[in-house]
């Protein structure tokens, strides 16, 4: 049953589980106390109800990555940690480009006229006659 077991804290009992990866790594310099006046249980406890698998990393030497790779590997949309970062340097480093948004917005074309002649509706009033060549219409 969700909600009633303590999160996992090591790769262990993430297999208790089947579970073979996380959604959510929760990091706490604290001790893990499951109960709703820490922050990080709360967290988590709100990630686990929306059904995402989570993890938790209590008190991790900060000196070294082992107490990571202990709980295994994580993905990002079936991507690896490796694969996340290559696609990051790839897009940011290597091959950056600049985007320029262009509106498809109809609404904004057919406005045009107006917005040309400088034209503003009242509020709660209709927008009067177009009285512009018939050019500018079509």
């Amino acid at each position: 049953m969700r909600g009633t077991e303590f999160l996992p804290v090591s790769r262990e009992e993430m297999l208790q589980r089947d579970w073979y990866y996380y959604d959510f790594l929760v990091v706490t310099a604290d001790a893990y106390i499951d109960h709703p006046s820490f922050g990080t249980t709360l967290i988590a406890r709100m990630l686990e109800g929306e059904g995402y698998r989570v993890a938790i990393l209590a008190q991790p030497d900060w000196r070294s990555a082992a107490p990571f790779a202990a709980l295994g590997f994580f993905t990002y949309h079936g991507m690896t940690a490796e694969q996340v970062l290559w696609a990051w340097f790839k897009s940011e480093i290597l091959c950056p480009k600049r985007l320029v948004f262009k509106s498809d917005s109809y609404y904004y074309e057919a406005m045009q006229p107006a917005i040309r002649a400088g034209m503003k509706r009242k509020r709660g009033k209709p927008m009067k006659k177009n009285t512009h060549d018939s050019e500018e219409t079509a």
